[in-house]
């Protein structure tokens, strides 16, 4: 098994992230930061609650 670093956020209720959603409505986090990984992860756990 190799790590790839790939992970994925569902984004489809963020607007603002419209333009770094794949056809399914995934963010790709491969290439986020700590701070805005979390801040991203943030906005998913408040758009769902």
């Amino acid at each position: 098994m190799s790590h790839t670093g790939n992970g994925y956020v569902y984004g489809e209720y963020l607007p603002e992230y419209k333009d770094e959603l794949d056809p399914r409505s995934w963010i790709n986090i491969k290439d986020y930061g700590e701070k805005d990984l979390r801040e991203l992860i943030e906005k998913v756990i408040e758009a769902f609650s």
